[in-house]
């Protein structure tokens, strides 16, 4: 997770037990923007 003054941006990602992503973001990060 990166924390700006304008937002913020995470890599949240789940995985199996095998190792096989299963969920989250794949090619870019989630981001969230502050609203004024």
């Amino acid at each position: 997770m990166t924390l700006y003054k304008s937002g913020m941006e995470t890599w949240d990602r789940g995985y199996d037990a095998r190792g096989k992503q299963v969920w989250g973001a794949k090619t870019e990060s989630y981001q969230y923007r502050r609203r004024k």
